[in-house]
């Protein structure tokens, strides 16, 4: 709903999605079950908190995609 509002309050951080994303690659990992999508996001959290968005909402994801109405 925040992204179909365009709604940029923070709600939590780039660098704890990573966190989490990873807790959950691990553990589908040990049970044998792939998450592609999973872990191409990821991986795009990953590189949004490596150049410098880590402290940033997930709504930075806003931006990355250059949405008009939100990058005005």
């Amino acid at each position: 709903m925040k992204f179909a509002e365009f709604d940029l309050t923070p709600t939590g951080r780039i660098s704890n999605m990573v966190k989490d994303l990873d807790a959950a690659r691990d553990y589908a990992r040990t049970a044998g079950v792939p998450l592609p999508v999973t872990t191409a996001v990821s991986e795009l959290h990953r590189w949004l908190a490596a150049t410098g968005h880590g402290d940033a909402d997930n709504a930075a994801l806003m931006h990355y995609y250059g949405t008009p109405a939100v990058c005005s």
